[in-house]
């Protein structure tokens, strides 16, 4: 999906364009594929949900012409928030005055 992400720009927005895919999480079976992804500070995380979302059926469509799979796994989009997470500690351990 990485490798094809730059040829989605006739599919998504450019603002969706920016978002960082962190991680691809495969079902066993190879039909389901959960994508997490991260987006820019300076982008409406929620318009980017709402966009992927509508857009799945597209991506998949992409997903499939670069695919030898007899059938192309279903796309579940899921924000990473690792680095939200991270961010929030960090801000506990200086307001706890351990940093």
């Amino acid at each position: 999906l990485a490798q094809i992400w730059p040829t989605l720009d006739h599919v998504l927005s450019p603002e969706a364009m920016r978002i960082t895919l962190s991680e691809v999480q495969i079902s066993p079976d190879l039909k389901n594929a959960t994508i997490f992804y991260m987006t820019p500070r300076d982008v409406n995380a929620l318009e980017i949900k709402h966009l992927l979302h509508d857009r799945i059926k597209m991506i998949r469509y992409e997903l499939a012409q670069h695919l030898t799979l007899k059938f192309s796994p279903r796309l579940i989009f899921k924000e990473d928030t690792v680095e939200d997470i991270a961010d929030r500690i960090q801000q506990l351990l200086k307001e706890s005055g351990d940093v």
